[in-house]
């Protein structure tokens, strides 16, 4: 299942060494299965390209369609 993080660069922002306190939301997304893709590079290109759209969309507050 795609997972979105919300919130992980205001506790651990750019060029910081140490996590600062703050709140952290994890969303899961709805599972998804790639059956039809094939297991060749190309395949895991279209996979890698829908999993980034429904997690971009779970983290900002969206929902990406099933």
């Amino acid at each position: 299942a795609p997972v979105g993080i919300v919130g992980a660069r205001d506790i651990l922002p750019k060029g910081a060494w140490w996590p600062r306190r703050g709140r952290l939301e994890v969303i899961v997304g709805t599972p998804v299965r790639y059956r039809a893709e094939p297991d060749i590079c190309e395949g895991w290109r279209r996979i890698a390209a829908d999993l980034e759209v429904r997690v971009r969309a779970l983290a900002t507050g969206g929902h990406a369609a099933g």
